[in-house]
C-alpha cells in the first residue's frame, strides 16, 4: 500500500445541549468510511505493529456507518501477544481522528474461534474486508465497496443493540459497580488475579453504563470500555482523563479472559494498572450519577428521554 499523508478530522465541539455534532469528513453519505482517512488509520497501525493483515468489519464493512459510528478493525499477526498488540495499535491512533475499536488475533486464534458466538471474531471474520495485507497490494476504497455488497444484507440481529433504561436505574448500575469493585479486593490467595481483574472490568463497565443511563440514553450491549466511554461523552459527560492503553487492557477481562484457553497471563503490574483505572471510573460515577439524576428531577416536566 503506497504511503500518503492524510490529515485526520478533529472531533467537533459539543453543542449547547451537551452532545457532539457530526464528525465531518470521515463518514461518507453512502455509509462507507472515507477512504483517505481509513488509509491513514491503517498506515498508523502498520507503522506501529507491522501486522500481517488488517480487516475492517462492523458497520463500516456493511456500508451502514453514521456520524456516531466507529471503525472496527481486526489485526492479524503471527506469534503476537494479542492484548499488547491491540493496545499498542490503539495508542498509535490520533485522539483527534475517528473513533476506532481494535481487536487482535494470531492466525491460529482466529481459526480456532471463527465460529464462536461468545467472541467478536466470528462476525469480524464473517463480514470482514481486508484493507491491508503484507503480501498483496490493497486499494482500500475499492476493497470496501466490493466487500460491502454482500454485507449490506446482514441481519438486524448482527447490528449493535441497545436498551433504554429508566434514568433511576443508574443507581442499580452503580450498586453493581461498587459490588464488583469490592469483590476485586478479595484477599483470598486462591482468588486468581485474572478473576479480580474480571471484577474490575465489570465494575468499570457498570459504572459507565450507569452514567449513560442517568443521562437518559440507551446503553449499547458491549463490554468494550472505550466504546462505552465514547458513548458517555456523546451523552454530554465530561469523563476524567483515562489512559487509553490501560482502558483497552481492562476491556479484555470482559471477554476472552473469562473463557478457558485465553492464553493471557496477568501480572501484578497489570492488576495495579487496571485497578487504578477501574477505581477512577467508579469514583467518578459515584459522584456524577446522583448529580445527573438531581439535575434531571429539576428539569421541566415536558423534557423527555430519547433513545440515542
Amino acid at each position: 500500500m503506497s504511503a500518503s499523508t492524510v490529515t485526520t478530522p478533529a472531533r467537533s465541539a459539543r453543542d449547547g445541549n451537551g452532545s457532539f455534532e457530526s464528525r465531518r469528513g470521515w463518514v461518507n453519505e453512502d455509509g462507507f468510511p472515507n477512504g483517505r482517512i481509513l488509509a491513514d488509520v491503517v498506515q498508523r497501525i502498520v507503522r506501529t505493529v507491522d501486522p500481517d493483515r488488517i480487516v475492517l468489519f462492523g458497520s463500516g464493512a456493511r456500508g451502514m456507518m453514521k456520524a456516531g459510528s466507529d471503525l472496527d478493525l481486526l489485526i492479524v499477526k503471527a506469534g503476537c501477544n494479542r492484548r499488547e498488540l491491540a493496545a499498542r495499535a490503539q495508542c498509535s491512533l490520533s485522539t483527534e481522528g475517528p473513533p476506532v475499536d481494535v481487536i487482535a488475533a494470531t492466525p491460529e486464534h482466529a481459526e480456532k474461534h471463527r465460529d464462536s458466538l461468545s467472541l467478536v471474531l466470528a462476525p469480524a471474520l464473517r463480514e470482514g474486508i481486508t484493507v491491508y495485507d503484507r503480501t498483496t497490494a490493497v486499494e482500500i476504497s475499492d476493497a470496501v465497496r466490493r466487500g460491502s455488497a454482500a454485507n449490506r444484507c446482514a441481519k438486524a440481529a448482527d447490528m449493535v443493540q441497545k436498551r433504554l433504561y429508566k434514568p433511576e436505574e443508574a443507581l442499580d448500575w452503580l450498586r453493581k459497580a461498587r459490588s464488583e469493585l469490592a469483590q476485586s479486593r478479595n484477599p483470598d490467595p486462591e482468588v486468581e488475579l485474572d478473576s479480580r481483574c474480571i471484577n474490575l472490568q465489570a465494575a468499570a463497565e457498570r459504572a459507565l453504563k450507569g452514567i449513560i443511563t442517568a443521562h437518559g440514553v440507551a446503553v449499547e450491549f458491549t463490554h468494550k470500555l472505550g466504546r462505552l466511554a465514547e458513548q458517555a461523552q456523546r451523552a454530554g459527560e465530561n469523563l476524567p482523563p483515562l489512559d487509553r492503553r490501560k482502558l483497552h487492557l481492562l476491556s479484555d477481562y470482559g471477554g476472552e479472559a473469562q473463557y478457558p484457553g485465553w492464553g493471557g497471563e496477568t501480572t501484578e503490574q497489570d492488576f495495579r494498572d487496571v485497578r487504578q483505572i477501574a477505581a477512577t471510573i467508579v469514583q467518578h460515577a459515584e459522584r456524577r450519577i446522583p448529580e445527573i439524576l438531581q439535575q434531571r428531577r429539576s428539569m421541566p416536566a415536558a423534557s423527555s428521554t430519547t433513545c440515542r
